[in-house]
Formats: C-alpha cells, structure tokens, sequence
C-alpha cells in the first residue's frame, strides 16, 4: 500500500474511504492489517469524521487477528 499518496486522495470533503484487502485474482499480496492500521490512522489524521470502509471478504481465512478491533466503521464479510 502506498502511504505516502493517501493525503492526495483524502480531503475534509472526502465522505468515504474503501480499503479492499484482499485483490482477487490479481497477483498483488493482500492487505495486512497492519497496513489497514495505519491507513486508517493517516486518513482520521486528515479527516476525523470519514466513514471507512473495509472490505475483508475472504480475508477471514488469512489471518486469526479480525479487522474489527481497528477503528473503522464497516467491515464487509463473506458469508459461507
């Protein structure tokens, strides 16, 4: 994930943000929640009332750490 260019995506008037762990069949490596940690803090640090939405569909089978003990609003899960 590319930190550096979030400021340039988030403004006080951006209303929503979406995080997409998981790339389907892209060859890209999957989100770490400790990537979505700190995404999510440097866009609260430029907009504190954004709604954040994580998408972790199939992520549940990755990790036994859960996305929901992050701060963001929305988590998206599959249903088996």
């Amino acid at each position: 994930m590319d930190f550096d260019s979030i400021p340039g995506y988030v403004s006080q008037q951006t209303r929503v943000a979406f995080i997409q762990r998981r790339f389907g069949y892209d060859w890209r490596p999957t989100v770490s929640l400790d990537e979505i940690h700190q995404a999510v803090s440097i866009i609260r640090s430029i907009n504190l009332y954004i709604v954040i939405f994580v998408d972790n569909c199939q992520g549940e089978s990755l990790t036994l750490l859960n996305p929901s003990i992050r701060p963001s609003e929305w988590i998206l899960w599959q249903a088996h």
